[in-house]
């Protein structure tokens, strides 16, 4: 058993290697093809250079240097070398960013606990996040109902068609595909212990209560790991942080995946790496 567990890793490590490779390989042709083609335009131009000088000064015949020529095998020496170098770079640059690493908080979390704060503002305009995040949060504001809430769920299932980058489908292995689960229409239904009488809004739209917690909880992993701004990744994690937001039901509605299981996939396979203490933030995270 362990032999096919290997075997299927290093097949997907090599798989992994050649669709870095091939999306590589453009830019880097391009440059060497490029540096290959400058190279001869350069000499040539040299080259009509010397002669108009020579046309004009020589009093006897002299052979003519053939500039161009030299500069095209230069050019293709250098040419493919620099494009190769570009390639193994490339390809190093997409295997580090692709393998899940563990992540220890800075200082500007403290080494105690990070809970949300108890009073929220009245808006959450002030939690830097990707313009993808903002697109998302406007497709999905823009399919609500004249005075209805913003809820987890259906923010989520815009994160999920507009940011095409990640490896969703490897969410749905374990909690099946959104359409099963109802995640669009999952509603947020907190405790009545929870409801904030005012809602808090993003941008003049009006949150729940749930989603209010998933940009507290989205800012406090930003400010506690060192990251920029909140990323489709880390707004999941904010998402699915709590058992009782209407995405976090939907997607543990079919009962395949608990819900410590289900954000330790959201930090392998959207956010690739594992947060240490993020307990700290999100009780029910994995150690």
């Amino acid at each position: 058993m362990s032999g096919d567990s290997a075997a299927e890793g290093s097949g997907r490590a090599v798989g992994q290697l050649i669709r870095y490779t091939l999306r590589a390989l453009p830019r880097s042709a391009a440059v060497g093809v490029g540096l290959v083609a400058g190279a001869w335009l350069f000499g040539f131009c040299v080259e009509l250079i010397v002669d108009f000088v020579l046309d004009r000064v020589e009093t006897y015949e002299v052979p003519r240097p053939d500039v161009s020529t030299f500069f095209l095998l230069l050019g293709a020496v250098v040419g493919p070398v620099t494009a190769g170098v570009l390639l193994v770079r490339a390809v190093a640059a997409e295997s580090r960013a692709a393998r899940p690493r563990e992540v220890r908080p800075g200082r500007v979390g403290g080494p105690g606990p990070i809970r949300p704060a108890p009073e929220p503002p009245a808006t959450v305009d002030d939690v830097p996040v990707t313009g993808l995040v903002a697109d998302a949060l406007h497709d999905a504001a823009g399919q609500l109902a004249p005075g209805a809430d913003l809820t987890t769920g259906r923010v989520l299932v815009a994160l999920v068609r507009l940011d095409y980058r990640l490896d969703w489908q490897r969410i749905w292995l374990v909690t099946g595909a959104p359409e099963q689960t109802g995640l669009a229409s999952a509603d947020d239904s907190p405790p009545a212990s929870a409801v904030r009488p005012d809602r808090t809004t993003w941008r003049e739209v009006r949150l729940s209560p749930e989603l209010t917690e998933a940009f507290e909880v989205a800012g406090a992993v930003r400010r506690r790991y060192g990251y920029p701004t909140v990323d489709t990744a880390i707004f999941t994690l904010g998402l699915l942080a709590f058992r009782n937001a209407g995405a976090t039901r939907a997607l543990l509605s079919l009962g395949q995946v608990d819900h410590g299981r289900l954000l330790g996939h959201v930090q392998d396979d959207l956010l690739r790496t594992r947060l240490r203490g993020l307990r700290a933030i999100i009780p029910a995270a994995p150690n």
